[in-house]
Formats: structure tokens, sequence, C-alpha cells
């Protein structure tokens, strides 16, 4: 399906699981949440909650049906 990301490996054992996806030069849908750098370390990007603005109408909107549309799918 063209929104789920290709996964390049995936294991898992009684504890944990583990998958590897591609790198996204855009982020992920929580980077664009945060307005966070894909790149910058995980607790630079999301523990600063003052930096949350979210997502404007239009956005919510598109992401929505994408989501949908992969649940269906």
């Amino acid at each position: 399906h063209p929104y789920i990301y290709k996964i390049t490996f995936a294991t898992a054992n009684e504890s944990s699981a583990l998958v590897i996806r591609p790198f996204s030069e855009k982020g992920t849908l929580k980077d664009l949440i945060y307005k966070a750098k894909p790149k910058d370390p995980f607790l630079k990007k999301y523990c600063n909650p003052k930096k949350i603005q979210g997502l404007e109408l239009q956005q919510i909107k598109t992401y929505g049906r994408q989501i949908l549309e992969v649940i269906f799918f």
C-alpha cells in the first residue's frame, strides 16, 4: 500500500520486537506534530512539551484519510 512504509527487517521474541524501515528525510508524523527535525536525538525532539503545536485542519484531514485507507486495506 502506498501509505505503508516498507519493512527492511523485523524480528520479535517474548519480551520485545524490532522493526527497521528506510529513513524518511521528512521524518515521522510525530516529528511533524512536535515540529522536530528527524535526525535530532529522541530526548531533544520529544521531551519539551512546550514545542507541540499540533496540525492544521487540512493536515488532519489528509493524514486521517490516509490512516483510514490503510486500516481498510
